[in-house]
């Protein structure tokens, strides 16, 4: 694929790029998708601007085009900050959207009950490294991490890849879970893949797909524009006929399975942490996890403040702060860039 386009104040280029496996399954590579967004509107005039570029990635069960509302208002934004956006990459995971659909029968017969974390990692490492970045967009590289994606992030690259890339790192509701409470861990997982199992897979129309999306959690939640990308990205249509999502719902599951990595997850943040600032992002209505895993995250949070990282808590927002409060998240990142100093070493 590709797919460039305009939408709206943005200009989009799709690329479709493969990656090794990580856990050597096969030789055939798994492709994902890649998006690169830039802005239609004038350059600041602040003469004092400085350029940063995003690289985002992915929480479970969200499509790249789902990142565009907050996008959307930090290019928008830009025109009154002394910060200029020059490019946004966005990393689908390989097993989600259009990956999920190339790679269907390679996820179907090697990655049916569990999907590696680091195999998206390995994803954002083939981006980082492809040809498609245009220098421009290697310098005051900022990550904005959403959920497993921010685990992706650090499985894919080592402390000092993170260090020498990134100029600093937002992690909006991570899953940065310490491993004395994998069990408790383990039980959520169990009971958020039983509840998939009990969640309608197919439907006979598009019309019916969205009634149901607007009648559940978490996407009765989102703000319009996210629900209007989720209307036009989320589903497929079988050769029956019948409504699917592009994701299967046993790739959600897949993915929310890899909870055995935790030892290395905490090492790799520790050590991250220690060289790069670091931002946690959280929303006010705690609704996702368990007691016992909101108490592991305040533990791993106080931790990571200790090292210096900041927190920031998103007023009204649940868990998927991108797609529920655009206006509050891209004001939130704007006013820490514009604090931070960024470092000109800092490239891809």
């Amino acid at each position: 694929m590709d797919s460039p386009g305009v939408d709206g104040l943005l200009r989009f280029h799709s690329y479709i790029l493969t990656c090794p496996q990580v856990q050597h399954n096969s030789d055939i590579p798994l492709k994902f998708k890649a998006t690169r967004f830039t802005s239609t509107l004038p350059e600041s005039e602040l003469t004092n601007a400085r350029t940063v570029n995003l690289l985002l990635t992915c929480a479970i069960s969200v499509n790249a085009e789902l990142w565009i509302p907050l996008v959307r208002r930090l290019f928008q934004a830009q025109q009154n900050f002394p910060v200029r956006f020059g490019a946004a990459w966005v990393v689908e995971p390989p097993n989600h959207g259009d990956g999920a659909v190339l790679n269907e029968a390679l996820l179907t017969s090697r990655y049916k009950e569990l999907f590696p974390i680091a195999q998206y990692g390995a994803a954002i490492k083939a981006l980082v490294e492809s040809p498609h970045v245009h220098p421009g967009d290697r310098t005051n590289l900022v990550a904005v991490t959403h959920s497993a994606g921010v685990a992706a992030l650090f499985f894919g690259m080592s402390t000092s890849d993170l260090r020498s890339n990134f100029s600093s790192i937002f992690m909006i509701e991570g899953t940065e879970i310490p491993p004395e409470y994998m069990k408790h861990l383990a039980r959520h997982v169990n009971a958020f893949k039983a509840y998939n199992k009990a969640r309608p897979a197919r439907w006979g129309s598009y019309g019916d797909a969205l009634t149901y999306l607007r009648t559940h959690e978490p996407w009765k939640s989102f703000h319009p524009e996210a629900f209007e990308q989720l209307r036009r990205v989320h589903f497929r249509t079988t050769e029956s006929g019948e409504v699917v999502t592009k994701t299967p719902l046993e790739q959600e599951s897949a993915t929310w399975a890899d909870f055995d990595h935790a030892h290395e997850f905490e090492r790799s943040l520790a050590a991250a942490a220690s060289v790069i600032p670091m931002h946690i992002v959280v929303g006010e209505v705690r609704g996702l996890w368990s007691k016992k895993l909101e108490e592991a995250l305040t533990v791993q949070h106080q931790r990571l403040q200790r090292q210096g990282a900041t927190i920031t808590v998103i007023k009204g927002a649940g868990h998927y702060i991108p797609q529920e409060k655009p206006d509050e998240l891209s004001r939130a990142i704007l006013d820490i860039l514009v604090r931070m100093p960024i470092s000109p070493q800092a490239k891809l």
